[in-house]
């Protein structure tokens, strides 16, 4: 079951980088931007530094001020905490207190439009320019391996803790942020911005009523460097 829902999000996220690609002339029209970056989640509950994030974004910016946009986002494991019951394999008996562990990857995919604050008179040419946005989407965790240990490094069974942690994770989710782009050239340029992260899981599936959710909303700080796309100089 677990390996046909990885399946089934792998087929959407093939389906929506093949979708970009597919549109006629997308690498050589004007107003066509890639951008690759990174981000900072500052997730609640995480035991260590924020979550470093891989981004890759596709959008249209035509002469139109508002354009839309899509995004993929890789995001490695991460350390969390929570506090709880569990039992413990270790010791054989059940434990209290801060639990800790690792978190599975997590694949997210979301759409969206921007609105940019750019000057209609200075064009393509304008070298900073704010903007505004908002996306939804959905995110999934892959390889739910928890490893979860006490503040002792007992072990911790996965499959017995009160909150329980989930057996899949799949969220919707909606980002609104702000920020502005910095332009070197006229094509290329840097992206800085603040953005939220609501989550909402989509499947309640652990042990108890009570869940604990690696993945939560979260802010995110976010660079990236942008490539405009333009058929003529």
């Amino acid at each position: 079951m677990k390996q046909i829902k990885f399946l089934s999000v792998l087929v959407l996220f093939c389906a929506t980088t093949f979708a970009q690609y597919k549109k006629a002339s997308f690498f050589n029209k004007d107003g066509r931007t890639l951008e690759l970056g990174t981000s900072l989640a500052f997730i609640p509950n995480g035991a260590g530094r924020p979550a470093l994030c891989f981004n890759y974004t596709t959008s249209i910016e035509s002469a139109k001020k508002i354009s839309p946009y899509s995004e993929l986002e890789f995001m490695p494991r991460m350390r969390f905490s929570f506090d709880g019951i569990g039992f413990s394999s270790t010791t054989g008996s059940y434990v209290s207190g801060k639990f800790t562990g690792t978190s599975p990857v997590y694949l997210l995919t979301r759409y969206g439009l921007q609105y940019r604050f750019a000057n209609a008179e200075s064009g393509n040419e304008a070298k900073l320019v704010p903007y505004v946005k908002a996306g939804l989407g959905v995110g999934y965790g892959i390889g739910l391996n928890y490893s979860l240990r006490d503040n002792n490094g007992n072990i911790i069974s996965s499959d017995d803790t009160e909150p329980s942690v989930p057996e899949h994770e799949l969220s919707f989710i909606a980002e609104p942020g702000a920020g502005a782009t910095y332009y070197f050239t006229k094509k290329t340029g840097i992206k800085v911005g603040l953005s939220y992260m609501h989550v909402m899981q989509l499947i309640k599936n652990g042990n108890s009523q009570i869940e604990f959710f690696p993945f939560r909303s979260h802010v995110k700080l976010n660079v990236s460097f942008k490539y405009r796309i333009f058929s003529e100089d």
